[in-house]
C-alpha cells in the first residue's frame, strides 16, 4: 500500500512539473504584398540591426523554413528595496517565422538570473504562464512578486519588440519600392 501511495504522489509530483509552460508573448504582423523570402530576408537585417553581435545572438537561421531565431538579454530590476537581490537580467528567445503577405514574432523562454553577488534562492530561473509559479517555500510570495512583475515588463518589452520589428520592416519594404 505504501508503495502505490508513494507511487501516486510522485505521478502527480512528475505531471505537476512538467504541466508547466513557459511565459510567451506573440504576435502576428500583417506586411500586405510581400513576398515570405523578402520577409526573411528583412527579418534577418533586423537582428543584426539591433543586436550588437548579431552571430553570438542568432540562434537558429533556416532559408527554408524561413525562421530565424535569436536569444537576447535586458537588465531586470523589481524598483523596491526589499527586492533588490532580485536584480539581475532575463534572457529570452525571439523567434521570426515569415510567410507571404506575414511574419510571426514570439518572444518565449524567459528566464531570471540575479546578479552573482545575491543570494541564489533569488534566482527564478524558468518563468512560467502559471499565475502562482511558486507555491512553497519561505520566499513564496516575493517570488510570485517577482515573477509577475517580470511577466508584465516583460509584456511592455514584447510590444515594443513587435512595434519595432514592425516598423523595420514596412520602412525597409517602402524603400525598397522607392528605389525602383
Amino acid at each position: 500500500m505504501k508503495k502505490f501511495l508513494f507511487l501516486i504522489l510522485l505521478i502527480v509530483c512528475i505531471s505537476e512539473l512538467y504541466s508547466q509552460e513557459a511565459q510567451s508573448y506573440s504576435k502576428v504582423i500583417q506586411i500586405p504584398n510581400t513576398h515570405a523570402d523578402t520577409l526573411y530576408l528583412l527579418s534577418r537585417q533586423w537582428f543584426v540591426s539591433s543586436f550588437k553581435t548579431p552571430n553570438k545572438v542568432i540562434q537558429d537561421d533556416s532559408k527554408e523554413l524561413k525562421l530565424i531565431s535569436g536569444k537576447g538579454s535586458v537588465e531586470y530590476s523589481y524598483g523596491k528595496l526589499q527586492y533588490l537581490a532580485y536584480e539581475g537580467h532575463l534572457t529570452f528567445l525571439v523567434q521570426i517565422q515569415s510567410r507571404d503577405g506575414r511574419i510571426k514574432v514570439d518572444l518565449t523562454n524567459i528566464i531570471h538570473e540575479n546578479l552573482p553577488r545575491n543570494s541564489r534562492s533569488c534566482n527564478l530561473g524558468f518563468i512560467t504562464n502559471e499565475s502562482e509559479q511558486f507555491k512553497t517555500g519561505i520566499n513564496r510570495s516575493y517570488h510570485n512578486n517577482v515573477a509577475k512583475d517580470i511577466k508584465e515588463k516583460m509584456n511592455l518589452f514584447s510590444e515594443k519588440i513587435f512595434q519595432e520589428i514592425e516598423q523595420y520592416l514596412l520602412k525597409r519594404q517602402l524603400r525598397e519600392e522607392n528605389e525602383w
